[in-house]
């Protein structure tokens, strides 16, 4: 389930109000001073001194990130167009004023007077998005097993966990089941949302008390770090026509080129690209550099033996557009050999950089 489009704006402005209260306490004996009149005024202090212009402005930077990128800059535009400050403020101040006494509200104010609160205000849109995404997918992969305890076929387990080593560019996995109800089931089909991940299962039908395995692949290709996949088997049980199998891996990080990603205007005069690449695990290889086409010049240099290296790139021509995807060759074991990739682009405009 992703959130709403302005679930991100209260997300960020709900965390900006907790972070800013830590270290706040309620006063033990209550403070006759402390009224409706009085919270509400210091309230009305507290947002003419916060930069609510600043946190808008990044949560409309976050909400826009979440779209394609043809559709950002509309998306911007919209939300600094539309959005009313005013009502942000008021929503605001009826918030502080209900939940907070007059001396944390100061101290809220005193706190957003620092430094250091502007740059944790700045960061907050990036730092929700971080929880929030892999928040939202746990909670529904949990959510979509309450159909489970209904359904016939049991699972051993529908998430397993892995931790990959250097020479591993790919993972198999098999989740076992068996149908403990009192009709066949048959599985219509495995699919997934990643053409790096797929999954067959042994049989397409199962009569009762009858086991069963799905096995899935997942293919790494370039990919480092925590990683989670996942496909769905459908099947025609109708208290649980899909089940959601999960593989979280974390990948080694076995490259660094920096940086990752070249970029020339149009027009402009063609000049060299060097990016340094720095191997990061022993006993690993870069072994070449393989282009998709020869828009651009590509050189591979070792500067010191098994370890760094560079890579220089100049276009052949910037009188067009051209997008192309360099592959670094790593060979992370005697038969294993990892694509790493350095995107390069001529364009009018500078593009995202792929992700």
């Amino acid at each position: 389930m992703k959130p709403g489009p302005f679930m991100g704006s209260r997300t960020v402005l709900a965390v900006l109000l907790l972070v800013a209260a830590v270290g706040c306490e309620r006063p033990a004996a209550a403070d006759r001073s402390d009224t409706p009149a009085a919270r509400r005024a210091a309230a009305q202090r507290y947002v003419a001194r916060i930069p609510l212009a600043e946190t808008l402005e990044a949560t409309a930077e976050q909400l826009a990130a979440q779209r394609e990128p043809a559709q950002r800059q509309a998306v911007r535009d919209l939300l600094r167009r539309e959005v009313r400050q005013n009502v942000v403020a008021e929503a605001t101040i009826a918030a502080l004023a209900r939940h907070f006494t007059v001396a944390e509200i100061n101290a809220l104010a005193e706190f957003n007077a620092k430094p250091e609160a502007r740059a944790i205000q700045r960061k907050l849109p990036a730092y929700s998005a971080d929880v929030v995404r892999p928040m939202h997918a746990e909670i529904s992969r949990v959510l979509a097993m309450t159909n489970a305890a209904l359904a016939s076929l049991r699972w051993n387990t529908r998430l397993l966990e892995f931790t990959a080593t250097v020479a591993d560019d790919h993972l198999l996995a098999d989740y076992p089941f068996m149908n403990m109800g009192s009709r066949t089931v048959n599985l219509l089909g495995v699919t997934s949302t990643c053409a790096c991940i797929s999954g067959v299962a042994d049989a397409t039908n199962y009569p009762p008390h009858q086991g069963g395995v799905v096995r899935v692949e997942f293919d790494f290709g370039s990919r480092i770090g925590p990683q989670s996949k996942y496909v769905v088997v459908r099947t025609d049980d109708p208290s649980e026509p899909e089940i959601r199998l999960q593989m979280d891996v974390r990948i080694p990080e076995v490259i660094r080129i920096e940086p990752s990603f070249a970029y020339w205007q149009a027009g402009a005069t063609p000049t060299t690209s060097v990016h340094r690449l720095s191997l990061v695990q022993p006993d690993c290889t870069v072994v070449g550099l393989v282009a998709s086409n020869s828009t651009f010049q590509t050189q591979l240099i070792t500067n010191s033996p098994g370890q760094r290296y560079e890579i220089r790139v100049v276009p052949n021509s910037t009188t067009r557009r051209a997008f192309e995807r360099l592959d670094v060759l790593v060979a992370v074991a005697s038969n294993v050999t990892r694509r790493f990739p350095l995107f390069v682009a001529v364009d009018l405009a500078k593009p995202p950089v792929p992700q």
